[in-house]
């Protein structure tokens, strides 16, 4: 039996927990501009169902994959403690032991490498134009009503890295990850600037389960900057796949 025709949609989201705020704040709206989709739903030992979006048909696509590498290498205080320089952040605590920032740019874009396979597999089933999009911005403290990722639980009592050198990993995260997908044609779309505080933390109220990952809130704002960035109709925020 032939399969059914493709459905056509503006914008398909696809990638793996980052897309979870923007596919509750996409039940919220009601609208069918923007499909999301969580691809490991249902996957094998590749993290990605394929028939969760083979019907599908867009004009552009987002790809959301990976995102916390900058929270896996640098949230939770190292040994010995470090710092480095990375422009244009000149901050720079002088009792923590240098490392350049090439050592540990190398080890992020290591880390990274698993997310751009996965996305870049994603990407080779459409030929319109493709963004990636970066994760949440680092937060700036926590407070004992806090929950962290249960990948870090085990590590907490070592204590949480300065956000001065968390601002610093995530920038250069996304300054690696508009590199890398650039050599592939992918353009980067950034965080949304109002999710932000005057110094680039994620505001409180944009926190998901943990304060990794943004909620439905963050969402909404998320949805209206991709308007923005992808020249979209404002008043079509989205819709969450029925899968």
């Amino acid at each position: 039996m032939a399969d059914p025709p493709l459905s056509e949609v503006p914008v398909l989201i696809l990638g793996e927990s980052h897309s979870t705020a923007i596919s509750r704040a996409i039940d919220a709206t009601h609208d069918d501009s923007l499909v999301s989709i969580d691809v490991r739903i249902g996957s094998d030992a590749s993290k990605i169902n394929f028939d969760l979006f083979k019907l599908y048909n867009p004009n552009k696509l987002v790809l959301a994959f990976g995102g916390t590498e900058h929270n896996i290498i640098g949230m939770i205080e190292g040994e010995p403690k470090f710092d480095f320089l990375w422009p244009p952040f000149e901050d720079f605590d002088t009792e923590r032991t240098l490392v350049p920032a090439a050592v540990i740019e190398e080890v992020l874009r290591w880390r990274m490498q698993s997310g751009v396979i996965r996305a870049l597999r994603v990407r080779e089933h459409f030929d319109c134009p493709a963004y990636v999009l970066a994760p949440p911005p680092p937060f700036l403290e926590i407070d004992g009503k806090t929950i962290l990722p249960k990948a870090f639980s085990e590590l907490f009592e070592a204590g949480i890295a300065p956000a001065p050198i968390r601002r610093k990993l995530y920038a250069m995260q996304c300054t690696l990850m508009k590199s890398i997908y650039k050599e592939h044609g992918i353009a980067f779309i950034t965080a949304p600037p109002k999710t932000r505080d005057k110094d680039g933390f994620l505001h409180r109220k944009f926190w998901g389960r943990d304060p990794t990952h943004g909620n439905q809130h963050y969402g909404r704002i998320l949805i209206q900057h991709l308007n923005d960035a992808l020249e979209l109709d404002a008043k079509s925020p989205g819709k969450k796949a029925n899968v």
